[in-house]
């Protein structure tokens, strides 16, 4: 049945004017006009569409595009190439501008950035209800096609790119005060005496190379299909997770309950398929339904919806670290991710660049670590040393550029075992025999870039029966 569509209830009465306050526009153009220094202090908060006069939206792009020209905006200037906007001439053009400097305000430009951050609120106002009046008429006609719940999210991701185009005025900071902080941070890691002071990955050779995960950073951990970079996230995540970190696993390939299926499979030391065959012994089945229970408490939330976007992982994160807290983000993996569709209309590599910038913000915003999982191109597989490079990064360099460590996860007894050589050769199989057996079960990370710390290899254990990580030497007689 098709629900009755009549006027939207917002028009059966007079509708409402937007919020907007004309003195303060006017108050904020004039004394630029008149002390065009000011723009050293305005132009980062105040862009043209935030104000609710398009005309004045349209004398303050000028004003800035002289600025950007190191060039003083003034009335004279400003007017000229204002003439013929009928708008600007309904308002009294020459003489409006005039009045608008005439009665500038002397207040201090402290007083001044209040006025703007004033303008900048209301704009967010305005924009504010314009997208729930959009998504109210959605929500009334069920006959778009759409769901409640693509609605809401549309709306979710439509205010939090909004409050994320809110500048947040200058943030440069002293030579000094930046001393400070440092300080602070040494002394916290000097405390430690030696202990992780970042968010560890579960693993003791790695975190001793990398000191952990840190705030902040963009962690590109990249390997071709089948090499591990899902079971490696999860190792970590569910290391985090046990030492009270608060984990987000953005998972955009294997659902919720995949991941909580290799978790149980890793953590019980019963393989996987053995599990989901149901081909368990009595005592078995007990073993999975305690590991069930002892995972059960982790904070860790997976959010397992395809293809978002990096405005919608932003408004999740940010609802999850007021909630619950958040010290650590997963996402598996970055090309699954979308792309606002200006960069997608672009190109594949322009879209790729928007989503890592777009993570490393949201590292930088939230204060926690991002550990992104990448694809690497097919170039890897025509070399005879498949170990991969940073050139190897697929679709774009913008991945190397923003990340702050650049990791690939590299397995050789992946490739042996498809490349056995016919038994007859009988040297031949014997030297492919003994490479094989030298590493098995073992798992390389290479670190090709780390901004604060050294590159190099990491020898892990990784059992591909339970998709599990380890330390090398902590399971060596398992090899």
């Amino acid at each position: 049945m098709t629900a009755v569509i009549g006027t939207p209830f917002y028009q059966q009465e007079a509708p409402r004017e937007p919020p907007h306050d004309y003195d303060l526009e006017q108050a904020v153009i004039g004394a630029t006009l008149m002390r065009p220094a000011l723009l050293d202090v305005l132009a980062d908060q105040l862009a043209p569409g935030h104000f609710a006069d398009p005309t004045h939206g349209e004398i303050w792009r000028l004003m800035l595009e002289d600025f950007s020209r190191n060039r003083a905006p003034s009335p004279v200037a400003i007017n000229t190439r204002m003439i013929g906007d009928k708008y600007y001439e309904e308002l009294g053009g020459a003489k409006y501008l005039a009045r608008l400097a005439g009665a500038a305000t002397m207040a201090l430009p402290s007083a001044l950035e209040n006025y703007a951050r004033g303008i900048v609120d209301l704009w967010m106002r305005r924009q504010t209800i314009n997208e729930l009046l959009q998504t109210i008429e959605h929500l009334y006609d069920t006959r778009d096609g759409g769901a409640a719940s693509d609605h809401i999210e549309r709306l979710e991701t439509e205010i939090a790119t909004l409050t994320g185009d809110v500048t947040t005025g200058d943030t440069t900071v002293a030579f000094s005060t930046a001393v400070d902080r440092t300080m602070d941070q040494l002394q916290e890691i000097w405390k430690a005496d030696g202990k992780l002071v970042g968010v560890t990955t579960g693993l003791a050779d790695l975190n001793a190379k990398l000191g952990g995960l840190h705030t902040t950073d963009l962690i590109i951990l990249a390997g071709r299909p089948s090499m591990g970079k899902s079971a490696l996230a999860q190792t970590t995540g569910e290391a985090a997770a046990r030492e009270g970190i608060v984990t987000a696993f953005y998972s955009l390939e294997m659902s919720a309950e995949q991941i909580v299926g290799r978790a149980i499979s890793a953590s019980s030391g019963i393989e996987g398929y053995r599990i989901r065959e149901g081909r368990l012994t009595e005592q078995e089945k007990m073993q999975v339904s305690q590991t069930s229970l002892d995972i059960k408490s982790l904070p860790l939330f997976i959010e397992d919806a395809p293809g978002l976007t990096v405005p919608q992982l932003r408004t999740k994160a940010r609802r999850l670290k007021r909630r619950h807290g958040l010290g650590l983000i997963i996402v598996d993996y970055l090309q699954l991710m979308r792309g606002t569709s200006s960069s997608r209309e672009n190109n594949r590599v322009l879209e790729i660049s928007e989503i890592s910038r777009g993570l490393k913000a949201i590292a930088k915003e939230l204060k926690v670590p991002v550990l992104a999982l990448s694809q690497l191109s097919r170039q890897v597989e025509q070399r005879e040393d498949r170990r991969p490079q940073l050139s190897d990064l697929r679709e774009s360099g913008s991945i190397e550029q923003d990340a702050d460590v650049v990791m690939f996860v590299f397995r050789d007894e992946y490739y042996l075992e498809r490349s056995e050589p016919d038994p007859s050769q009988t040297k031949k199989w014997e030297d492919w025999s003994t490479r094989r057996e030298s590493c098995r079960n073992v798992a390389e990370i290479i670190i090709g870039k780390q901004r604060h710390g050294p590159t190099g290899t990491v020898k892990l254990y990784f059992d591909g029966n339970l998709t599990k990580f380890g330390d090398l030497e902590k399971n060596h007689g398992q090899n």
